[in-house]
């Protein structure tokens, strides 16, 4: 893997499309009625610098910045890349992730030794 780059998308939703995902409400801040809460949301990672028809481990954290504590991960999994694909994009629903705090939040992807990482916020709704 050489030069590894991505952009880390986090949404309500990601709709298969043709060719591509179609994303759903792209967000940077949810504001949820009561803290602590527990949300389902997507997260899609658009990416270059891997190394296509080879078999990769990725997976997905969510971090809470502050404290570095990890508040949700998944399994880790095998992908392959389609050949000569210029950009690889990547798309998962995370369901019912407990946040337990209002503050800024990670999302890391990892995918073999490296890693990129993107962030949101969870700021209680005044109503």
């Amino acid at each position: 893997m050489e030069n590894f780059e991505a952009n880390i998308v986090i949404s309500d939703e990601v709709r298969p499309d043709e060719g591509s995902p179609a994303i759903i409400a792209p967000v940077i801040i949810f504001k949820p009625e009561f803290v602590p809460t527990a949300l389902t949301f997507a997260v899609t990672v658009i990416g270059i610098g891997i190394n296509d028809n080879e078999e990769h481990k990725i997976k997905f954290q969510v971090v809470e910045d502050e404290t570095q504590n990890v508040v949700y991960e998944t399994a880790e999994s095998s992908a392959v890349f389609p050949e000569k694909a210029v950009n690889f994009v990547i798309s998962v629903e995370l369901k019912n992730v407990g946040f337990k705090t209002e503050g800024k939040y990670l999302i890391r992807f990892n995918v073999d030794e490296k890693s990129a990482e993107g962030h949101f916020y969870i700021l209680k709704r005044n109503n």
